[in-house]
């Protein structure tokens, strides 16, 4: 059919329809029931296989209840004439409409998956694009089933997959002092850090979302200066390096997700004391990052953009020497606090399925509360062993909106993360010194991250 003029769509009259794998292109507004479409009436019979080629006229993406009718079945029974009736296979998706998942038979629109239903999930003999997942109705009090539970909404899979990617930009850049500077002011020192993030989330349909995460983080210190009865103070050079894969499953299928961050900063510290443990702290440091990202679903082509991130982050402490042990066995007790704000900008994507994909792009800022407590205790040959650990409250907003069509799609992050941290450091010679931790995190939702990190430090 001819493509719409001035909201004028087209209805196709047939008595008897029979397809011998023909197809019929139909022009339709993908967003909830009350979308419009050109429409085919069957006024007799519809048998044998008929495709229907679905290009898209606007909509923005909706859920759908019992869906929008693209195929009408008369009922001309109150007027004496008959009641038409539609075979179970007489019509399916064509591959040539737009968004088609291959080898799933649906159509990706908006941040919805659109599938065509006889019947809209009653027993009528019309049919429906539905974005919904028709439960099977359930034993009813009488004879015949019963309505059975509300309809489920069909999300896309790469919906999930283009939120992952924005929060592992974020992730990457995400660290404090004690992971960057493993005690305080000394010679001048060169730093590396390698982390392993393993990360588990339920969405509100409970589909589970992993991420996993490799990066390197390295630095340079380029100044230090003791400035007396005032303390000490360093600021150097760093740069970042990391890639994160995500995917997530659900009814539909498999999507996959990458990103690959290169992130530059610079940092800079203020210690009352030497040793960095006891006394006032202030710490830090301004990142900023390049990404490449890529979302894939089964059966739909890759999609790439590119996105940019700005974080800065103070954090300050106290730390307090506890009274055990002696002078070579020494304790301490460091509570913390640190707050990061963080920019992201990600462009816009224009998707295969034509689907418009827009971030909400924006600030938003991260809390931290913490206690760190640490043992340093001298050894025969002269090393120093260090076993420490942490109890970090992580609090952040809901994140930014990700819109698919206009259609504004949150993702329901816990906004409260609890972390507890194990970790050793030791000074294995006078000028290296080497540390290894790891990270739990639990939050709402079955949100769980694990983190091992290893790091080293040289000083001249």
């Amino acid at each position: 059919m001819n493509k719409p003029d001035a909201g004028k769509y087209n209805i196709l009259e047939v008595d008897k329809l029979h397809g011998q794998n023909a197809t019929i292109q139909l022009w339709t507004e993908f967003s909830g029931d009350a979308s419009v479409s050109d429409i085919i009436r069957i006024g007799v019979e519809a048998s044998g296989k008929t495709g229907l080629s679905f290009k898209k006229s606007g909509g923005t993406g909706e859920q759908t209840s019992k869906g929008i009718k693209v195929v009408d079945a008369v009922d001309a029974s109150p007027f004496g004439g008959p009641v038409a009736v539609t075979a179970a296979d007489a019509f399916f998706i064509d591959a040539s409409s737009d968004g088609y998942r291959q080898g799933k038979g649906t159509i990706a629109a908006g941040a919805y998956e659109y599938s065509l239903k006889k019947g809209g999930g009653n027993a009528d003999e019309s049919w429906y694009l539905q974005s919904v997942k028709i439960n099977d109705p359930g034993p009813g009090p009488g004879p015949g089933p019963g309505p059975g539970p509300d309809p489920e909404p069909l999300p896309r899979p790469e919906v999930d997959i283009y939120f992952a990617n924005r929060a592992s930009m974020l992730n990457m850049q995400q660290h404090h002092l004690k992971q960057r500077v493993m005690d305080g002011w000394q010679s001048p020192v060169a730093w590396v850090r390698m982390d392993h993030k393993q990360e588990r989330f339920n969405n509100q349909l409970d589909n589970q979302r992993k991420s996993d995460m490799n990066l390197v983080h390295f630095g340079l210190d380029m100044l230090r200066k003791d400035l007396g009865t005032q303390g000490v103070l360093q600021a150097g050079v760093m740069g970042l390096i990391g890639q994160s894969k995500s995917k997530l499953r659900n009814d539909i299928g498999n999507a996959r997700g990458k990103t690959d961050g290169y992130n530059l900063g610079a940092y800079a510290s203020w210690f009352q004391n030497r040793d960095g443990n006891t006394g006032a702290y202030v710490d830090s440091w301004l990142m900023h990052g390049w990404f490449n990202n890529s979302t894939q679903g089964d059966g739909l082509g890759e999609e790439k953009y590119k996105s940019r991130a700005l974080s800065l982050s103070l954090e300050a402490g106290y730390g307090f020497r506890l009274p055990w042990g002696d002078d070579d066995h020494r304790y301490t007790l460091q509570p913390q606090a640190q707050v990061i704000l963080s920019h992201l900008h990600s462009d816009n994507v224009r998707e295969k399925t034509k689907t418009q994909v827009r971030h909400d792009n924006g600030g938003q800022a991260s809390y931290r509360m913490g206690v760190r407590f640490q043992g340093d205790s001298k050894q025969a040959n002269g090393s120093v062993l260090s076993p420490f650990a942490e109890l970090n409250f992580w609090h952040q907003p809901q994140a930014k909106d990700i819109r698919f069509d206009s259609k504004a799609i949150s993702d329901k992050t816990p906004s409260t993360i609890t972390e507890a941290v194990l970790g050793v450091k030791m000074r294995v010679k006078p000028n290296w010194d080497v540390s290894g931790q790891f990270n739990y995190q639990q939050g709402s939702q079955s949100y769980k991250q694990k983190i091992v990190q290893l790091g080293a430090r040289y000083q001249w």
